[in-house]
Order: structure tokens, then C-alpha cells, then sequence
């Protein structure tokens, strides 16, 4: 386990730093001899939803697949499913990859699920209105498809 309050690249995301983060690393090589790392990491996260600007917890379930390089050379033929950690010293820094991997399930723009927050001053009924009135973007091209019923 891990303190959240110890990653502070990920405190900044976060409304509450407490709690704590699980994880699981295993390394070992393939038949090719490439240097691989898998695991998995576990947490709820206090985030903001950026649509009502309530806090929630997010929570984080993920499974990573990573291949151990020190030059560029190599990251075009991984195995499918693999991502490339580029490694600076020859070192691997779990604390490091284990932030990276929880910063990386913070969404963009985190927020409820649809139905669970409604945005302040009737926001959510005025991007519903909107939404119903916009034209699909290519309906200007159904004009120039050809007429089959004929």
C-alpha cells in the first residue's frame, strides 16, 4: 500500500489527498528477453466534477502491461497489449510508476455519471435544448446522395 498524500503529482488532481492506494508488480522477461513489468493498482480517488463542481470519489481499477526500454530503439515491435516504459537510469522507480498509472485514470475532465449531478442554474436543461436543436453535421450531405427509389 501506498499513501496518496505521498504521490504529489496526483495530490494536485485531487479535492482529499487521504487514503491510500493498493498495487500489485510483477517483473519478468519473455521468450524474446525483453524486460516486461505488469500489474495492476487500486484506489478511490477525491476528485472534482468538473459539471456540478461537487467532489466525488472516482474509483480506480487498473491493470498495466509495460516493456522495459532504455533507448528508443524497440518501442515500434512490443508485444500487443504492451506499453513502453522508458527507463532513464536502469532503474524503476515503483512509487513513480504507480502514480503515473493513477494520474493517467483521472480523466480529462472528471465528472458523475449522467444522472448523478445536476449542474448549477439549469445548465444540464439549456445542453439538452441545445443538444436537440444542433443539426447532425453531415445532414447537408444527404442532399447529394443519390435517389435509389426511383
Amino acid at each position: 500500500m501506498i499513501a496518496l498524500s505521498t504521490l504529489p503529482r496526483l495530490r494536485a488532481l485531487l479535492v482529499d489527498d487521504a487514503g491510500q492506494a493498493t498495487y500489485e508488480l510483477a517483473l519478468r522477461r519473455d521468450g524474446d528477453g525483453r524486460r516486461l513489468v505488469e500489474g495492476a493498482v487500486r484506489a478511490s480517488l477525491r476528485v472534482t466534477c468538473q459539471r456540478c463542481l461537487e467532489p466525488y470519489d472516482l474509483p480506480v481499477e487498473e491493470r498495466f502491461h509495460l516493456v522495459l526500454l532504455e533507448q528508443h530503439e524497440g518501442a515500434d515491435d512490443l508485444p500487443e497489449g504492451f506499453d513502453p516504459l522508458w527507463l532513464e537510469q536502469r532503474m524503476i522507480r515503483p512509487k513513480e510508476l504507480i502514480e503515473d498509472e493513477l494520474i493517467l485514470a483521472v480523466p480529462a475532465i472528471p465528472r458523475h455519471a449522467p444522472g448523478e449531478c445536476r449542474a448549477p442554474g439549469g445548465a444540464d436543461e439549456l445542453v439538452q435544448a441545445i443538444d436537440e436543436q444542433r443539426e447532425h453535421p453531415f445532414a447537408a450531405l444527404a442532399a447529394w446522395k443519390p435517389n435509389t427509389n426511383d
